[in-house]
């Protein structure tokens, strides 16, 4: 009776002591794992970090189960190397490339390569490529069935690769439906060249005309100077005809004599007057 008991209950343990066989993913999404790495690249500069001073940076005990689970995770992620044993932590490639800020179109290659790297991720994700994710319900049942995942953390696992999928852009809404476009191109990449390079010219837009030919004007004609009156006394002529007066006026005029100068200063020569006494027309 008692035997009977005892492999009763070795029957009813099995199912949940193969379902806790072990964790064949990361226990972070990429976002959170990114933590890690990313605290490297900012205190170190991509140089190896202190595995006591990076859990310190983090404000985690180094011997907390938190902070080994975080290395635990950015090491299967492929972001870093060096475990929880390791005297200091450094960046792989892909680490490094994920976390630097200067080409933000490599940095989302790397990101994409990180969210491939850990087999249960990777082999989904490349099973399923151009095609629609499988629903909610049906993901966890795939994944115990044909990627050995724990049946426990089926649903965790699910979860984790549409988190990692959208955060990396691979996992688009294409009608209403999730689907997986690992070629796809980034909007993030395309937005930043697009934004640097001019749009093409259509080719069915009208080309430019010409600008129409210049042709010098002709210059204005300049009207000729007017030249200003002469200012002062209008001088008097005396001309034909038989209006006498200003004849008459003229005459009236004091005579004075000067000096004939081929006589020399004392001899007083014959006197010139300074205006005629009889006019040319004067008969």
């Amino acid at each position: 009776m008692a035997r009977a008991k005892k492999e009763a209950s070795k029957k009813t343990a099995a199912p949940a002591d193969d379902a806790r066989k072990y964790r064949n993913f990361p226990k972070h999404t990429l976002e959170a794992a990114l933590v890690l790495p990313q605290r490297i690249q900012d205190e170190m500069g991509g140089k190896p970090m202190n595995r006591l001073l990076l859990a310190d940076a983090l404000g985690m005990s180094p011997s907390s189960s938190n902070f080994r689970e975080l290395l635990s995770s950015a090491y299967k992620y492929g972001l870093t190397e060096g475990t929880e044993k390791a005297e200091s932590i450094s960046l792989t490639p892909t680490g490094a490339a994920a976390t630097q800020q200067a080409d933000p179109t490599a940095r989302l290659r790397a990101r994409r390569n990180a969210a491939l790297t850990p087999t249960v991720f990777g082999r989904l994700l490349r099973d399923y490529a151009n095609k629609k994710l499988p629903s909610t319900e049906m993901l966890p049942k795939i994944l115990r069935t044909q990627y050995e995942v724990p049946s426990d953390l089926t649903a965790e696992c699910a979860s984790h690769i549409a988190a990692n999928g959208r955060f990396v852009d691979v996992i688009r809404d294409i009608g209403g439906s999730p689907h997986i476009l690992l070629d796809a191109e980034s909007s993030v990449s395309k937005t930043d060249d697009e934004s640097q390079e001019s749009p093409p010219a259509r080719e069915d837009a009208p080309s430019p005309s010409p600008p129409p030919p210049t042709t010098s004007a002709a210059p204005a004609p300049t009207a000729p100077a007017v030249r200003a009156p002469a200012t002062g006394p209008r001088p008097i002529f005396v001309g034909h005809g038989k209006n006498k007066g200003p004849l008459q006026q003229l005459q009236r005029l004091p005579t004075y004599h000067l000096p004939n100068p081929s006589q020399g200063r004392g001899g007083r020569g014959e006197s010139r007057k300074t205006h005629s006494t009889k006019g040319e027309g004067d008969n």
